[in-house]
């Protein structure tokens, strides 16, 4: 059975091919994919990782999880199961301390 992982803390210059180089080492994989910001086309700094085998998926997720690539720590986990990320927008006043009452 085909597992997803999502790979998050990637760099700008992450392409698909860096990323299948990094997890093809576990498994045989079935797609992998950048996140895009579909309004602006921006990278958004994760991806996906499908494996074919679920094993593979697990060995790959546990042997990657906080490894340190280009000076950036990378966090995988099973895309089924992952708790959605708080989405951030950088025009948000209270990210900057600001008081957002006044």
């Amino acid at each position: 059975m085909a597992t997803k992982l999502i790979v998050t803390g990637l760099s700008d210059e992450f392409t698909e091919a860096c990323l299948y180089d990094l997890f093809d080492l576990y498994g045989s994989i079935v797609d992998v994919e950048l996140a895009v910001d579909p309004a602006e086309g921006g990278f958004l700094g994760h991806g996906f990782v499908v494996f074919e085998d679920a094993v593979d998926a697990a060995r790959a997720r546990v042997s990657m999880d906080g490894a340190a690539i280009c000076g950036r720590t990378l966090h995988v986990h099973d895309a089924e199961t992952a708790t959605p990320a708080t989405p951030h927008r950088r025009d948000a006043p209270a990210a900057y301390g600001e008081d957002v009452f006044n």
